[in-house]
């Protein structure tokens, strides 16, 4: 891995994961695919990410056939948000499923596999794309089709959003690092005040139809990020908040205005996915 690529940090933890300890091994993480032969292994790392409200890829490979799917029962309210519980309730009793040892697997749809989830992985990371909440697709490779399946969360399972790392505070944030996050609410409710925040929308411009905060302004963070020109009439004497569909982009871009001195930076937490009240896109620009 680091000889693919140089810039990554690989931290290998030898302890045995299980249910005893998963939740302490997966904290403090941000994203986890499983791809774990095992039942135990399975839900242990199911049942911690849903407790630590962490976004699950998973997959399970069988002789020809595979199932893939995104595990978030903390999602953002109003996205689909099934677990690995919702699917199966409990694991099956143990001898009834063969190892994939016994069974065995077609090698190259282990791989087709493992490329869909990294790429599952990417669209959750980066907030494009739609993932496969609530969608778990079968793949099966002897007749060469794809099928969807919906799951929804089970009757009774109450949502309970993912409690966040960072707030906003009321002092702006100077220098590098991590931008302070500022939350729908706080913003909504300053949007009307004396002092309304510059919202500042990096998503793609086929994303706006789905509506934008209130008085945004766009601007596409891969233009952003190239063209210091392009945030000429961004200002610098106001709070600016950066909005993408839900959060990385805007990080991202806040790492390139505060490379060009802006610093009363903030990013919407939870992005788009989390803005009850979207509006139409003007395209005009405030």
């Amino acid at each position: 891995m680091r000889a693919l690529n140089p810039d990554v940090a690989v931290t290998g933890v030898g302890d045995h994961l299980g249910a005893a300890n998963a939740a302490h091994i997966l904290a403090d993480h941000d994203l986890v695919l499983d791809g774990s032969d095992n039942f135990d292994t399975r839900y242990a790392v199911a049942d911690a990410c849903a407790e630590l409200g962490i976004p699950l890829v998973w997959a399970a490979v069988f002789r020809t056939e595979a199932h893939l799917t995104v595990f978030w029962p903390s999602a953002p309210e109003g996205v689909a948000a099934p677990g690995l519980r919702d699917l199966f309730p409990q694991p099956p009793a143990p001898g009834t499923v063969p190892a994939c040892g016994d069974a065995g697997v077609v090698g190259p749809l282990v791989g087709q596999v493992g490329s869909m989830m990294a790429t599952e992985a990417i669209k959750l990371i980066t907030g494009v794309g739609r993932s496969l909440l609530g969608r778990v697709l079968f793949i099966d490779v002897l007749a060469a089709t794809q099928r969807e399946i919906p799951l929804a969360a089970r009757a009774g399972r109450t949502h309970s959003p993912r409690k966040p790392r960072r707030r906003a505070t009321p002092a702006p944030t100077s220098g590098g690092g991590v931008t302070a996050v500022v939350s729908p609410t706080d913003l909504a409710s300053r949007l009307d005040g004396a002092q309304a925040p510059f919202v500042l929308d990096v998503r793609d411009a086929h994303e706006l139809a789905d509506g934008v905060v209130p008085g945004a302004a766009h601007i596409p963070v891969s233009i952003l990020t190239s063209d210091p020109a392009s945030s000429a009439d961004v200002p610098t004497d106001r709070d600016v908040v950066l909005v993408c569909r839900a959060g990385p982009r805007a990080e991202l871009a806040a790492t390139a205005l505060r490379a060009r001195g802006y610093e009363r930076l903030f990013v919407l937490e939870g992005g788009m996915l989390a803005w009850s009240a979207p509006v139409p896109h003007e395209l005009e620009m405030p």
